[in-house]
């Protein structure tokens, strides 16, 4: 799969098909020719980025390090290849285990493995029985990767390609194959699916399957054959009292176990009341200060850390992990705002000239990406890199226009950075967000056994399950918005001009000769105290820094309110079943009542082959979880 392709393309169809891929396992492709350390780093940060695109445990994804053939173009090339393998590896799961720490597990098991797709795929080509495909194969093989081939071999060839036999064709392909690391890449891929298809896509297949049918079959049969046994008069009313205890119990049970869920994320949401409160004061106060003990937000990944310690002392245990999606989003958002977007600006402004060539810049929209350069390119016309911080006194027509374009362009500037980093952060958001989704399913799905278990002590003859797919009900996420504001104030003054006049003064013998004075006269100016650049920049990140605070904010709400929907349809479905036992129950003595005597020996055997049946279609998605 050709994941920045297919990712980067902003189609719903495409957004689909990334959605299926969740279930399905996954080969994630890394140029092994890449050199530039920020190239490198970016590539890095790119399949970091994909793996969070498809979503779920990397544990399904195999790991190639194509075009690793280049290596062999160098003298010493085993030892050079080897050591590239070997760093590779360890920063590919470095990066992850940094951003993915839920899944710290699977990412030290990864498979990674070398490959060289193209002179595999040509020696494949290479034995083909069409004449004109194999001669094309074997002339890429001898123009672009010959090195592949044992000199032995190359002494013993035509010095034409049209010349070589069939079995010369295959000698050389089968070369190329093993040299391509091709047989290796299959061995593990085989490896791969053998492993991990069992235990990452048959489970949604069984869900399905008891969504579908597994359930209601299981719930029929313990249930039908319960109530025949209960259909006599005197069974029936006791059966009849015990169901409303049953309706009691569990929904004391439910009431107990939603709260439970529950209380972590109003601990966030209580906590994140008080931080709106303060957060204005706390980063307005001090923007200046370095401190980042006091900042609200870690003190936020703080809570949630501990309530992550708490629900893994609990029942949910090792589940717990997965809310570090929670907040993990913030990095994300602080990389692609402040290094990625915010950092070239300033450098920009700051040097004179043009620094847009970070990896989120690159990849946004060129409309925007352009009128941010534009704007940029205006201000460093306006002499704002060398004017900032300065009082300005505007005092000509044109130094007044000039003044007013220096702080529209500046205004200018905030929406052109508010449009990349909305777009930006938006993109991170979605791609964390599916994180988030992953753990409140964790979560939910966990939630779900432990009310299935204690259902079934409470009332082993109903057969109560649930389906997970048909009780998912997420909704669309939030999506924040940035808001950015710059500019100065443009106040009206005035100043003292010497102005030469010319004045006719009487001399001694009363004539009058003309003579020249200066005067001050009095004119209009607009003055302003141009922000200095590094202000600017505080301002921006403090306006960054409540804008996640409001994320916080609302991915808590989102997350309670889903949690609560969640549980008042698991309410509405447990509720559903008890009647359906009712229905039953009532069914089954009407027909007592008919036939007056029921042999229990039909139905006593009958009900226990229905609780093993019911056991068997809920043991078939737990074994392979």
């Amino acid at each position: 799969m050709d994941l920045p392709g297919l990712a980067h393309v902003g189609d719903e169809g495409n957004a689909s098909v990334i959605r299926k891929c969740k279930e399905a396992l996954c080969i994630v492709t890394y140029d092994s020719t890449e050199t530039d350390r920020q190239k490198v780093s970016n590539l890095l940060q790119e399949v970091v980025d994909q793996v969070k695109e498809l979503g779920g445990s990397p544990a399904r994804m195999l790991f190639v390090l194509n075009r690793i053939d280049e290596f062999r173009k160098d003298q010493n090339w085993p030892d050079s290849e080897r050591e590239f393998f070997k760093k590779t590896v360890h920063d590919i799961k470095q990066k992850l285990t940094k951003e993915l720490e839920e899944y710290q597990e699977d990412i030290s098991a990864l498979q990674v493995i070398k490959m060289s797709a193209l002179p595999a795929l040509l020696s494949i080509q290479m034995k083909s029985y069409n004449q004109q495909q194999s001669t094309q194969a074997s002339e890429k093989i001898d123009d672009f990767f010959k090195f592949l081939i044992p000199k032995e071999i190359i002494e013993d060839l035509p010095r034409k390609v049209e010349r070589w036999e069939h079995h010369e064709r295959h000698r050389v392909a089968e070369k190329v194959w093993e040299a391509s690391y091709a047989e290796e890449f299959h061995k593990y891929l085989k490896q791969t699916i053998d492993e991990n298809f069992p235990q990452l896509v048959i489970p949604q297949i069984v869900d399905r399957f008891k969504a579908k049918a597994g359930n209601a079959i299981a719930e029929w049969a313990v249930q039908t054959t319960y109530a025949f046994i209960n259909s006599s008069e005197e069974d029936y009313q006791k059966e009849s009292d015990n169901i409303a205890r049953i309706r009691q119990d569990i929904s004391q049970f439910i009431s107990q176990k939603a709260q439970e869920l529950r209380d972590p994320f109003e601990k966030i949401e209580n906590a994140l009341k008080g931080f709106m409160e303060e957060s204005g004061q706390s980063f307005s106060e001090d923007n200046n200060s370095s401190d980042t003990t006091s900042d609200p937000r870690n003190e936020l990944e703080q809570i949630v850390e501990s309530i992550i310690e708490e629900l893994r002392q609990g029942d949910y245990q090792e589940r717990a992990n997965s809310l570090i999606s929670l907040y993990r989003w913030r990095r994300g958002v602080e990389q692609a705002v402040v290094k990625e977007i915010l950092t070239p600006t300033v450098e920009s402004l700051d040097t004179g000239k043009i620094c847009l060539y970070s990896k989120v810049l690159q990849e946004a929209d060129p409309d925007k990406l352009n009128l941010l350069e534009g704007v940029i390119r205006d201000l460093i016309d306006l002499e704002y890199p060398t004017k900032n911080g300065k009082k300005i006194e505007a005092r000509t027509e044109q130094e007044k226009k000039d003044l007013r374009k220096l702080n529209d362009k500046l205004n200018q500037l905030t929406s052109a950075l508010k449009g990349l980093m909305n777009e930006a952060v938006k993109q991170i958001l979605d791609r964390e967000m599916r994180g988030v989704v992953d753990a409140l399913k964790t979560l939910l799905d966990y939630y779900l056994s432990l009310l299935e278990e204690g259902m079934g002590n409470i009332a082993p003859n109903l057969a109560i399950s649930f389906s997970r797919s048909e009780l998912e009900i997420i909704d669309s996420i939030p999506e924040p918005k940035f808001k950015f504001e710059a500019g100065f104030a443009i106040i009206e003054g005035t100043w003292l001009e010497d102005v030469e006049v010319t004045e006719l003064k009487r001399t001694l013998f009363f004539f009058k000769r003309k003579v020249k004075k200066i005067k001050q006269e009095l004119r209009s100016s607009d003055n302003a105290q141009l922000p200095k650049i590094e202000d600017i920049n505080k301002d921006w990140l403090w306006q960054k820094n409540q804008a996640e605070i409001e994320i916080y904010s609302q991915v808590a709400d989102w997350f309670i309110c889903q949690i609560n929907k969640f549980i008042k349809k698991v309410e509405s479905s447990q509720k559903e079943i008890v009647d359906r036992y009712q229905e039953r129950l009532d069914k089954a003595y009407d027909q007592a009542q008919l036939s007056l005597q029921k042999d229990l020996s039909i139905w006593n055997p009958l009900h226990q082959e229905a609780k093993q049946l019911k056991e068997n279609i809920k043991k078939a998605g737990k074994v392979l979880r």
